[in-house]
């Protein structure tokens, strides 16, 4: 049970679609007290068994929207030793030996291409945005057509963005020719990679902007500007748990 109690930290779920209207005011109170607390642990506990279940179904996806639906307040667990199992469900690593291999060939961080996949598709190959952009990295089948050619990529089709080789292939290259255009910003390449290159060009000119933090704060679309920063937050956490082992960790 104690591991339970860590582990559920600041996890409190709120409760919905139950009405005590007919009991009278203190029955009311300790009634949803009651399942405040039961919420506390059994709900993560639903998120761990279906994040595990999809795991075993090379359903990644289906894992981490679980985390997200049934233990909402996973992002404010420490990354400690008694937290590992349960975060790396929340941030699992599939395609972890074709990722790596990329990211080095491109020598770009591979926790950083990690957390922009996590953002992009969840980790689901077969992942098909609404504005027709496939796969693991999200690469629209025009600029995968483009990609394949400087790489050298023959017979291309846009189905083969569902691959996780090509997808990963495609998508690192992609990072990193955006990266080198930008001069090695980060945030800007990011935002590029979100919104397009020609927007984030335009926002550069706004300001001189000492701190990469000032440029993200004063990108104008809320979703890219959000997308910075998660994509920034996920690679921390996948340094931190895939990386050198965070302290006290076994």
């Amino acid at each position: 049970m104690q591991r339970i109690m860590t582990l559920n930290h600041k996890l409190e779920i709120p409760i919905s679609g139950f009405s005590t209207s007919t009991l009278n005011p203190t029955s009311a109170r300790r009634l949803k007290s009651c399942f405040r607390t039961v919420g506390i642990y059994v709900r993560p506990m639903i998120a761990v068994a279906l994040a595990q279940l999809a795991n075993e179904r090379d359903q990644p996806e289906m894992g981490i929207r679980s985390i997200k639906k049934y233990a909402p307040g996973y992002l404010y667990l420490p990354v400690a030793a008694e937290n590992l199992q349960f975060l790396r469900l929340a941030f699992p690593l599939p395609y972890r030996d074709l990722l790596e291999t990329y990211s080095k060939e491109r020598q770009i961080d591979p926790y950083l291409v990690a957390g922009l996949v996590r953002q992009e598709s969840e980790f689901n190959a077969k992942a098909l945005s609404r504005s027709q952009a496939y796969g693991l990295t999200q690469v629209l089948p025009s600029t995968g057509r483009d990609l394949s050619r400087r790489i050298g990529l023959v017979g291309f089709r846009a189905d083969m963005l569902y691959q996780p080789e090509t997808s990963l292939r495609l998508g690192t290259y992609y990072l990193r020719m955006l990266l080198d255009e930008l001069q090695g910003q980060w945030e800007a390449t990011l935002a590029s990679y979100n919104a397009g290159k020609s927007y984030v060009t335009r926002w550069l000119t706004w300001s001189h902007f000492r701190e990469p933090a000032e440029f993200v704060e004063t990108i104008p679309i809320a979703e890219t500007r959000n997308y910075v920063q998660s994509v920034l937050r996920n690679a921390d956490v996948y340094r931190r748990l895939y990386g050198a082992p965070p302290k006290h960790a076994q």
